[in-house]
């Protein structure tokens, strides 16, 4: 397998300390980023938010969480990977513990607790695709699809030790601990990453400080796949986020037990951790180009199928899980391809952090059409359809990406010999 260049064969040897270091810092985004969507019932009722109100919240997390992937990412590039990953933790250690410290009686208004949430998601926003680039530093090539699918399933990871946490030792009104422990754990991950990153050097394709910019994508004749990679991440992230977010209200409406329910979620969980691991393990022994589209093409006919066949109640769970599964792992195989085309302009982060950005924002607007959709349709399942239909095109544009990277590629092939 050769890397973007075509130039040198892809090296798997990077040493397990800083694959355990990005692991622990996507497992920590991923906790954070889900313990507030679990105890947001218990933080309504004790700081007297309408439920109505907890959506205002929830956009103001997915505004962070854009405005810190896109910031974070080319500041990471620019000022360096540790001095960004710091305030990234900081932001959204200190802002857990803010939250775990407001009372009925303080400053606990929607406007606050949006503020909150807000700097919190751009500190998440930043961080994974900053552990990405931290990768990247402790080698000289590229981490295979592999490693990167390892380290992306953290998130997903992160999020069922939360609920785990939540399940074991979170009685009904005491929610404060869990942001007690998210704003405790960011001290350790970042003293972590300082004793295994503080002497590694940047690698040797790192463009020089001050010149990385987002505009720096669309340059050097790489406008068009920059393009589609960008639009298979805004569409891509639609399935992902529609399923995870509908599935509990159409379980609900056919009557569906609680059992039952949250055996789907532990099953959407469990499966986006053994998707991404199992498709990135086949992609480090084959090549990317020739699974991405595929898996996309095949996340997006489960989707279909779910929201356009009638179905019983079972059927549809196991397709929407399926979906979600082979989803997940896109995600992480359109990380990998992100991070081995730009790392050899030094500006992989920034890639990572844009694409991830765009994906954030698709997902913000496709959740925000489809109450519109299902009104229109009549009928909840059909949620699903949009979330199958966004995979297709996410396949079409990972198509179009791999042939413009393939043409890249032959050039710089020639440049070689």
């Amino acid at each position: 397998m050769t890397d973007s260049t075509g130039c040198e064969p892809r090296a798997h040897r990077i040493p397990v300390a800083p694959i355990a270091l990005a692991a622990a810092i996507t497992i920590l985004d991923g906790f954070d980023a889900f313990s507030f969507s679990l105890m947001a019932p218990q933080i309504g009722a004790t700081l007297r938010i309408p439920t109505a109100s907890l959506g205002v919240i929830f956009a103001s997390v997915m505004a962070g969480m854009i405005l810190g992937a896109i910031a974070g990412g080319a500041l990471a590039d620019r000022l360096g990977h540790l001095r960004v990953l710091y305030v990234a933790l900081a932001l959204f250690g200190a802002s857990a513990l803010a939250l775990s410290l407001v009372s009925s009686t303080g400053l606990t208004g929607v406007d606050v607790i949006s503020l909150n949430r807000l700097i919190s998601g751009m500190g998440l926003g930043a961080a994974a695709p900053i552990a990405v680039g931290l990768l990247n530093q402790s080698s000289e090539r590229p981490p295979s699809e592999l490693i990167i699918a390892l380290v992306w399933a953290g998130i997903p990871l992160g999020g069922t030790l939360a609920a785990l946490y939540k399940y074991a030792f979170v009685p009904v009104g005491a929610w404060r601990s869990i942001f007690v422990l998210g704003g405790i754990l960011p001290l350790f991950v970042g003293l972590f990453a300082y004793r295994i990153f503080r002497d590694l050097r940047p690698s040797g394709n790192a463009v020089a400080p001050g010149r990385t910019k987002v505009t720096e994508l669309f340059t050097h004749g790489q406008v068009w796949v920059s393009f589609a990679i960008t639009s298979m991440f805004f569409v891509g992230y639609v399935t992902t986020s529609i399923i995870v977010n509908w599935l509990p209200t159409v379980l609900t409406r056919r009557a569906a037990s609680p059992f039952a329910i949250f055996a789907t979620f532990g099953a959407i969980n469990a499966g986006s951790v053994l998707g991404m691991v199992a498709l990135g393990l086949v992609a480090a022994r084959t090549r990317v180009r020739y699974l991405l589209p595929w898996v996309w093409a095949a996340a997006g006919l489960c989707g279909l199928a779910a929201g356009i066949g009638k179905l019983g109640t079972t059927s549809l769970a196991l397709l929407a899980i399926g979906s979600y599964t082979i989803g997940a792992g896109a995600q992480a195989l359109s990380v990998a391809l992100a991070n081995d085309i730009y790392r050899e302009r030094g500006i992989e982060t920034t890639a990572i952090g844009f694409m991830t950005g765009s994906g954030r924002l698709g997902q913000a607007c496709a959740l925000a059409a489809s109450g519109a959709v299902i009104s229109f349709l009549g009928r909840e399942a059909a949620v699903f359809g949009i979330a199958g239909a966004s995979a297709c095109v996410a396949a079409l544009f990972a198509v179009l990406a791999l042939r413009s990277r393939t043409r890249t590629s032959i050039q710089k092939v020639t440049e070689c010999s």
